[in-house]
């Protein structure tokens, strides 16, 4: 997410946090409203990155063959 770092939901019982938020610089953006809807498109974005890094490297793989 660039320069921002998403910290998630926590999921521990004991550390039990309603809100993911995303900090830089020091400044912390709690996400109130839209926990769940950023964390799945991080989720989301990560997977594809992964996807296409795979992908990517079968293709150069391929090449070099």
């Amino acid at each position: 997410m660039g320069d921002w770092a998403l910290t998630p939901r926590a999921t521990t019982l004991r550390k039990r946090s309603p809100h993911a938020y995303i900090e830089r610089a020091g400044h912390r953006v709690a996400l109130r409203h839209c926990s769940a809807d950023i964390e799945q498109f991080a989720l989301t974005m990560v997977l594809i990155a992964a996807e296409y890094s795979r992908r990517l490297d079968d293709l150069l793989d391929d090449h070099r063959s």
